[in-house]
């Protein structure tokens, strides 16, 4: 009924520098993932932020990741931090997940709240233990499955956006650092404005890019990835205006920044465009040198938000 594909992640492959990824649209970093769940609090221009400052309300549950990056922006009603895991295969973590879940629909039905984040981490404890090659982790692929069906139960497609995806994914030893097999993860999109039916891999940080287009909420200049318009059913001339405004941003932010003429690859939106400009905002292409800009402002979200959920 929506798009679907696989995520490709930073190089970091940690929990935190992938948490900070996708409402940022930013390269994670290695210092992200040495603190982990002590990371500081996330104030750069992001998705969450954008959404408080049109009045939108967010609720948070889940991984403490999210709390420590972006719980500055959610009241202490608004959060549900679940108890780190750690690594295991004793069912008391379904429990965390279960309450995870039934916060966030709790949330939903009050039309207040614009985004709704939740983080399960009962599969990630249990592929720690005994690798996503084990029959324990297809049982819990399983449970996870259920509680995801009591989301698509609840929400109404025709106002709310799904998104389901993971932080990163895991490596046949039951690891994610870095391996190319832990920096692949799946991910579906449903809701109004999603073209059904397609099937497009892309970078983790074109669905920052992507989930602000779907909402009509501005664009951060300072990001990784334009929105995947493929993924996006409207209309050929608008997706190229999105993609305009996009590389207007981003080479506004990037002038700011240069201490010399922009190459000549950096003026249309292309592939080519952009990496120039990310060498410019971000330098070398490596996630864990971290970005060295700060987001130029945004302007004020001018539209009014349907729910959205956001797991």
């Amino acid at each position: 009924a929506g798009a679907s594909g696989i995520a490709q992640t930073g190089s970091v492959t940690a929990t935190a520098p992938c948490v900070y990824s996708r409402p940022t649209g930013r390269p994670g970093s290695l210092v992200q993932a040495i603190f982990n769940f002590h990371s500081r609090p996330t104030e750069v221009d992001s998705l969450p932020s954008l959404v408080a400052a049109d009045g939108g309300r967010l609720a948070l549950a889940g991984d403490p990741a999210w709390h420590r990056q972006f719980g500055w922006l959610v009241p202490p009603e608004d959060r549900h931090e679940s108890p780190e895991p750690g690594i295991t295969i004793e069912h008391h973590i379904d429990a965390y997940d279960a309450a995870d879940v039934a916060f966030l629909l709790q949330k939903y039905a009050d039309p207040r709240y614009r985004l709704l984040i939740v983080h399960l981490g009962s599969l990630d404890a249990v592929g720690h233990m005994v690798t996503p090659l084990a029959p324990r982790y297809a049982e819990q692929m399983t449970f996870l499955d259920g509680l995801l069906a009591r989301v698509a139960d609840a929400i109404d497609p025709s106002t709310t956006l799904l998104l389901v995806t993971g932080d990163h994914g895991m490596a046949s030893r039951g690891t994610h650092g870095g391996e190319d097999e832990a920096r692949l993860t799946p991910y579906a999109l449903v809701g109004p404005g999603v073209r059904a039916g397609v099937t497009q891999d892309l970078p983790q940080t074109a669905l920052t890019s992507t989930l602000l287009a779907l909402l009509g909420l501005p664009f951060l200049p300072v990001s990784l990835e334009p929105p995947a318009t493929s993924v996006l059913d409207r209309p050929a001339p608008e997706t190229h205006a999105l993609l305009d405004e996009y590389f207007d941003g981003k080479r506004r932010a990037a002038a700011a920044l240069a201490t010399h003429a922009f190459a000549t690859d950096a003026g249309a939106p292309d592939p080519a465009a952009n990496r120039a400009l990310n060498d410019l905002l971000f330098g070398a292409d490596d996630a864990r040198a971290g970005p060295r800009a700060l987001a130029a402002p945004c302007p004020p979200p001018t539209l009014n938000l349907s729910g959205i959920s956001l797991p």
